[in-house]
């Protein structure tokens, strides 16, 4: 099935293809992050499949930024360790100064480290088994319209994007042209794509 579907896509002229890559699929209650489960096998499976046609994955991280805002609803979740509530298992807000800020801010910061650490060790894995095609991410294609008073969507879209950038930049992944991230819809584009500049 995966050598029709591949060959479908590539004999279309597909040069780009765009996944969701749900946390879930590589997550182990006792352990953590596991990249030896089937699930993200068969992901890596067949992103080495689509290498092989010359097809790009642009990598769909998060689908409902509501789902980390906990602001409105959800119907695509991911890992509740990626909300940023209790503790770090994994040291990634370890020394980051938080002085000042809400507990709320706080909460979204963690959050986007946390998916940044995620996403890094994400293509970590797969660059250590010979997949080189996923060098496009994208980040909550939802947004989430249910701010009410002073926050914004668009300011706490930009504060959580901002936390993963510069957790994959502490961990080794700098954005070049191999590697492009790319905003959801938000209502301020240019207030959004601010951050990667």
């Amino acid at each position: 099935m995966l050598k029709t579907e591949v060959d479908r896509l590539a004999d279309s002229g597909y040069r780009y293809v765009r996944t969701r890559y749900q946390s879930h699929w590589v997550w182990n209650n006792s352990k953590g992050w596991d990249f030896g489960s089937d699930r993200f096998g068969y992901f890596a499976d067949y992103a080495k499949a689509m290498q092989k046609k010359d097809i790009e994955i642009l990598l769909q991280i998060g689908w409902h930024f509501s789902y980390v805002s906990e602001i409105g609803s959800s119907s695509i979740g991911e890992v509740s360790y990626l909300k940023g509530r209790g503790e770090d298992r994994f040291g990634e807000s370890k020394g980051f100064d938080f002085t000042g800020m809400s507990d709320e801010d706080v909460r979204l910061i963690k959050a986007g480290r946390r998916m940044g650490n995620f996403i890094t060790k994400t293509l970590l894995e797969l660059r250590s088994r010979g997949v080189n095609n996923v060098n496009h991410l994208l980040y909550f294609v939802e947004p989430c319209n249910d701010y009410q008073g002073e926050s914004s969507a668009t300011r706490e879209y930009v504060l959580v994007s901002r936390a993963i950038k510069d957790k994959m930049t502490e961990m080794g992944l700098k954005q070049s042209p191999m590697l492009q991230v790319n905003c959801g819809p938000l209502m301020n584009f240019k207030e959004a794509d601010a951050w990667i500049k």
